[in-house]
């Protein structure tokens, strides 16, 4: 059975603990000698029921000697109904043993029978004791009413099993009883035969007791499970019934061990295949990484030899460079020796009546080269001595032709640059992955239906061939140059065709984001150069129209050539249409440039075109209009720049055109440049007004070239508009030529500055022509119309006193005069030109206004 856990009247049970050492008897234990195959059994003796039994049997013994009672022991006969014993090794059935047999309790036995009687009580004690608490025992066992009447537990030992036998089988078995069998293989004689030599020397059970057992004054403890009340008053089948409830839930409870033992021995399975499973992950890993390690350490070597190999090669490479760079010098010192005024070649005097027929025959099978020119004088020709003049070979050096330096350029393709159509169709689609943040507004209008047209594949390199062959011939080709004409021709239509498509598509928020990248664009200036117009890439981000700028740039290279200069004229005139159509197709482009607001994508061909209207001015082609639309476009700032140093070659009437009388609706900030204005606004004021903030990007970025080039540009075009041949128009009511005055002062300030740091030594003499330049200009702006220079007073003066630190004496005598001039004029004097504009302004008074 198993020991319960059963709380008392006096409290709970305590259950008692032995310390028995080896010394002090010489019991053969199961745990001191069982071997190790056998310790998972059920009936191996290794717990504390075994050290309970010995220490029961030793108390029963003590009081059986000690007591007064000696002689009248119970008799357990009964609870005996196992054949064996606890201690002995190998069970053998008995014939009818003694101790089966019922006596009386009171009955006397012998000392011998006594000594037999304990040992043999030991299991009996043990089962009992597993109902009991382990406390304080030893005190409830040794009292004297208990040691003289003890009841008769034969009727509870009707089962002939007990629960500690491994096998498990239903409740109502009745097999035979049986006791655990000791795993010990020694013979019984092996147990001790002094115990009762030394039963006097046995060591007390639990610690402060004594080792004699005491039979009077004794407390009986009521810790006990079967009592004389509790067996009177309780029926043994009630025990029974009892006992075999226990037997059940031992059962269970050995059933539900087996269950978590075999639970756990499944999960320790499924640990050491995870373990292995997780080794084997580890290792697979590790050799992957090897792997991957050992193939980039192959890439890096056969990188690191290629690059080896690269290397070497290049080493050879600019070795034979040096070679040929050599052989080039040589060959033009060569050259120069035989070109110089030094060498001398013989001549032989002889008319053209000696030479003979064979020579001009054989002189014909000889290419024609071309031949230099000479220089000569006849010998008819003489002097008032009639001496006859010196024949001379002079040679005559030809101007140096460009056109071989845009061949390089040609042959580069232009990048990859989608145009604002192509983001519209790729806008339409969902892939949003080429998005551009200046085009998302165009989801906001359907497309417009329209037959679409086919365009030209077309690539500069393609005249590659007619290139080289206008570049290197002797003598211009014309029909070479009409040809790039025309195809030049072809491209600018395809951009205006371009531009109407994005006007029929345009919306409010696409010409906002324009705006916002107008604004951005005006922070800096960017600096382009003719070499530039013909290169592939870009000039600037998001730019449009790269293919017409760079065929433009070719053919403005074609006409500004010193070889095609002279024949420009009777080349134009094979094609009487084609200067016209160039002008009204640029003007077209312009306008829809303006309309589009998308001029500053297109500022790179903007420039091209600039330059190209430049070779038309010789001609009696009037280009002013198309400028103005250039200008009322708002291009960039290189682009305005450019403008201002061309228009000092136009008539002056034809600058005076530009202006309408009006000023117009004009906002102006000098951050971000001109925004807003109408289109009847003065173009001269306009492109003072952006170019004055060009100016200030340009002293922010120290550029000094371009400061340079627009101090020329502007002091020319004052110089050009306040010619002595003509009058002014005084009737405007615009105050351009106050604006001319501010953004002349003030570029004549910053060409001050820049040469008094004298950090941009390259520069100097430009700088310093510039700015003395600007004091003759400004000495007669004095001497004419001081109250013009009165508004601009402060930036006048400073520029003055940087300029008079450096200059001659003649100069700083006219900078002394400028300065009194402008100290001298009278704050409350009104000004004549001002004035006059407003009375003036009444006489073209009208209704609207």
């Amino acid at each position: 059975m198993s020991k319960r856990y059963i709380p008392q009247q006096n409290g709970i049970r305590k259950k008692a603990k032995l310390d028995i050492t080896v010394s002090d008897h010489n019991f053969p234990l199961s745990q001191n000698t069982a071997p190790a195959t056998e310790m998972n059994e059920s009936d191996i003796w290794d717990d504390e029921i075994d050290d309970e039994v010995v220490l029961l049997a030793s108390q029963a013994y003590e009081k059986a000697i000690s007591g007064q009672n000696n002689n009248e022991l119970p008799n357990y006969s009964v609870c005996m109904n196992p054949p064996s014993t606890s201690t002995q090794i190998h069970p053998k059935p008995s014939a009818a043993p003694g101790y089966l047999q019922n006596k009386v309790p009171n009955s006397k036995v012998t000392p011998a029978q006594l000594k037999d009687n304990c040992e043999r009580n030991s299991p009996v004690q043990s089962l009992s004791n597993k109902h009991i608490n382990n406390n304080n025992l030893s005190e409830n066992v040794i009292s004297d009413d208990f040691c003289s009447e003890l009841p008769n537990y034969s009727l509870c030992m009707d089962p002939s099993s007990t629960s500690t036998q491994k096998q498990i089988e239903p409740s109502t078995s009745r097999n035979c009883f049986q006791f655990k069998k000791p795993t010990s293989n020694q013979v019984f004689n092996s147990v001790s035969t002094k115990l009762n030599d030394k039963c006097e020397k046995i060591s007390s059970p639990l610690r402060a007791m004594s080792k004699v057992c005491k039979t009077d004054n004794v407390n009986t403890s009521e810790d006990l499970i079967f009592n004389n009340v509790i067996c009177k008053g309780q029926d043994s089948d009630q025990v029974y019934r009892q006992l075999l409830q226990l037997k059940e839930e031992n059962e269970k409870l050995k059933l539900e061990n087996g269950k978590l033992l075999e639970k756990c021995v499944t999960k320790e399975g499924e640990a050491s295949i995870l373990r292995t499973q997780l080794k084997t992950c580890q290792i697979a890993v590790d050799n992957a990484r090897m792997e991957k390690i050992k193939a980039q350490e192959k890439v890096q070597m056969d990188w690191s030899e290629k690059l080896s190999a690269a290397n070497k090669q290049l080493g050879e490479l600019r070795t034979q460079l040096d070679f040929k760079n050599l052989e080039i010098i040589s060959a033009k010192e060569k050259c120069k020796l035989l070109e110089s005024n030094k060498v001398r070649l013989t001549q032989v005097k002889a008319g053209s009546e000696m030479m003979s027929q064979s020579y001009n025959n054989n002189k014909s099978g000889v290419t024609k080269t071309q031949s230099r020119r000479v220089k000569k004088i006849s010998n008819a020709v003489q002097t008032d001595d009639r001496t006859p003049f010196l024949k001379l070979n002079i040679s005559y050096t030809k101007e140096y032709s460009k056109l071989s330096d845009m061949l390089p350029h040609v042959m580069d393709d232009s990048c990859k640059q989608f145009s604002i159509l192509e983001y519209n169709e790729k806008l339409m689609q969902q892939d949003p992955s080429d998005k551009c943040r200046i085009y998302t507004t165009f989801h906001r209008l359907p497309i417009t239906s329209q037959v679409k047209k086919t365009r030209k594949m077309f690539k500069l390199n393609c005249l590659y061939e007619d290139l080289s062959h206008i570049s290197t011939s002797q003598e211009p080709d014309l029909k070479k140059c009409l040809h790039v004409m025309r195809m030049a021709r072809d491209v600018l239509q395809e951009v205006h065709q371009d531009l109407e498509t994005i006007q029929e598509r345009i919306t409010t928020a696409f010409i906002k984001d324009m705006d916002e990248v107008y604004m951005e664009t005006t922070g800096t200036v960017i600096t382009v150069t003719h070499k530039e117009l013909l290169c592939g890439k870009s000039l600037y981000k998001e730019e449009q129209g790269v293919q017409a700028r760079r065929l433009t740039a070719v053919l403005v290279y074609i006409l500004k050539d010193a070889k095609y200069r002279e024949v420009k004229n009777s080349m134009l005139q094979d094609d009487r249409t084609v200067e016209q159509i160039f002008i009204e197709l640029i003007n077209k482009i312009c306008v829809a440039l303006d309309r589009t607001s998308t001029s500053t994508l297109y500022s790179g061909l903007l420039l091209s075109m600039t330059f190209l209207l430049q070779a038309f001015v010789g001609r009696d082609t009037h280009t002013m209009d198309v400028i103005k639309n250039i200008i009322l476009c708002r291009p960039m700032g290189f682009v305005i720049c450019e403008i201002i140093k061309q228009m000092g070659s136009y008539h002056r009437q034809d600058i005076y055109d530009m202006c309408d009388g009006n000023g117009g609706n004009l906002k102006l900030d000098h951050e971000q440049g001109v925004l807003l204005y109408r289109r009847d606004s003065c173009a001269l004021r306009v492109v003072l007004e952006q170019m004055e903030v060009a100016l200030r990007c340009i002293e922010r970025q120290c550029l000094v070239t371009q400061a340079v080039e627009c101090g020329r540009g502007v002091l020319r075009l004052y110089s050009t508009m306040n010619s002595c041949d003509g009058q002014q128009d005084k009737r405007s009511r615009c105050d351009c030529r106050s604006v001319l005055m501010r953004v002349m002062v003030y570029t004549l300030k910053i060409c001050a500055q820049m040469w008094t740091d004298r950090s941009n030594t390259t520069d100097v003499e430009s700088l310093q022509a510039v700015c003395q330049y600007g004091v003759q200009v400004l000495y007669l702006v004095v001497s004419v119309d001081t109250d013009c220079l009165t508004k601009h007073e402060g930036p006048l003066i400073q520029m003055c006193h940087m300029i008079k630190l450096h200059c001659e004496e003649m100069y700083a005598n006219m900078i002394s005069e400028i300065i009194s001039a402008l100290q001298s004029a009278s704050d409350e004097t009104p000004q004549s030109y001002n004035k006059q504009a407003w009375i003036h302004s009444f006489q073209t008074f009208a209704i609207n206004e």
